[in-house]
């Protein structure tokens, strides 16, 4: 896969990438609420997802995650895989917290997060040719808007696999 400047390319298949297409593909709502990973935080709306802090604790960038109510430890869960992708359980920092805010109903525009992280994931992995260890977590999205494509060209996603010699499903 190749993305830069929005313009993406997987096999025979060149798109764009930008935040209506994001919400096209995936029918989420845009909404005034750009933000991303190190954009400003209500740490009094955070709160309201943590247990009492002790007294000593102090917020700077986050707590230990067995701060979090439990009834956000699955929704935790399933953002730091799927979601902000950087694999940390341990630490639950302002981003997840704000991210988690956005479930309980703080408007977040998420077409412009997932554009943001698509962005910073294609710098990582094409700044680091050549390390297989990495994992591409952002699959699933990336399959999402490849398969909206594909439907505008009127091509299944079978064809697609065999035409550009990836294999079948």
């Amino acid at each position: 896969m190749s993305f830069r400047e929005n313009v993406a390319q997987i096999g025979d298949v060149k798109f764009i990438i930008d935040e209506d297409k994001i919400v096209e593909a995936t029918k989420l709502p845009q909404t005034r609420e750009c933000w991303f990973r190190g954009g400003k935080v209500d740490k009094k709306k955070c709160r309201s997802l943590l247990l009492p802090l002790p007294a000593n604790a102090k917020l700077k960038i986050g707590v230990s995650v067995k701060f979090l109510k439990p009834e956000w430890q699955a929704f935790y869960e399933i953002l730091v895989r799927y979601v902000s992708c950087d694999g940390r359980f341990s630490y639950l920092h302002y981003y997840h917290l704000r991210l988690l805010l956005a479930l309980k109903g703080c408007k977040l525009n998420l077409p412009f997060y997932f554009l943001q992280s698509l962005k910073k994931m294609a710098h990582s992995v094409q700044s680091t040719i050549g390390n297989s260890d990495r994992s591409l977590f952002h699959h699933g999205l990336i399959k999402i808007l490849i398969q909206h494509q594909l439907s505008l060209s009127c091509k299944s996603w079978d064809e697609f696999l065999v035409e550009n010699k990836l294999g079948s499903t």
